[in-house]
């Protein structure tokens, strides 16, 4: 159970720069607030199972957390806290070998507040990742690995000048190849890597002219009409 104030939380609001009226996505302090919540966890290695199956084990947590902060509207959900989330992962050690394979799983949250106008929040849906790694120690000086991580970051539904958009949800695969050394007794490190990361549907900040507040600024005889909006938006592959 924790307590805090001055929370930095992230937020949309309308601000007037130069003349101009700008949605400014911008980290806010938020007033007094609170966070709590549950962990439990688990990990052992089942010593007793035959042949190459001696040297599983599991590790396995999971995660209860809720959050409220306070500012001049109200109270509010934290933002980028999920309620539920739980982490299981198989490990492996014998002789020479080692491994882990691991998946990550969390609920929903609030990204940040008014991101599609006053009281339309930005939130995020269920994500997920799994990775995996692969070693062997050829020798007490030198051991190869492999790595492979697949991640998402989930998608949103939002709404622009009115009407209803999506972002993608963005998606990861990354994979890498290395040895690690030791030389001269010891006394130096020597590491090399390969690796390749491939993401689709990046999701990243894009701009784009809000009729709505253009539109008030024209009513308003403002000089330079032209307000714009900072929205999530994807590029196609990275």
């Amino acid at each position: 159970h924790h307590k805090f104030d001055g929370y930095i939380q992230q937020r949309i609001s309308s601000e007037t720069i130069g003349g101009k009226v700008y949605d400014v996505d911008r980290p806010y302090n938020t007033g007094a607030g609170k966070l709590q919540g549950l962990e439990i966890g688990y990990q052992q290695f089942y010593d007793g199972l035959p042949g190459i199956l001696n040297g599983l084990g599991l590790q396995a947590n999971g995660t209860y957390m809720s959050g409220k902060t306070d500012d001049e509207t109200g109270s509010h959900a934290t933002t980028g806290v999920s309620r539920y989330a739980y982490n299981l992962v198989v490990l492996y050690e014998k002789d020479a070998w080692s491994g882990r394979l691991a998946y990550n799983w969390r609920s929903k949250f609030i990204d940040s507040y008014n991101q599609g106008g006053p009281g339309l929040d930005l939130k995020v849906a269920a994500t997920a990742q799994l990775d995996g790694s692969l070693s062997y120690k050829i020798n007490d000086n030198i051991t190869a690995y492999a790595s492979w991580q697949y991640g998402e970051k989930s998608g949103a539904a939002l709404v622009v000048n009115g009407l209803p958009t999506t972002v993608k949800p963005e998606r990861t695969n990354a994979y890498e190849l290395g040895v690690k050394t030791f030389l001269l007794n010891k006394t130096l490190t020597l590491n090399a890597d390969v690796f390749l990361m491939d993401i689709k549907d990046y999701q990243q900040t894009v701009v784009a002219i809000d009729q709505f507040a253009t539109q008030d600024n024209i009513n308003n005889n403002i000089a330079n009409p032209t307000a714009y909006a900072s929205i999530q938006g994807n590029v196609a592959k990275v």
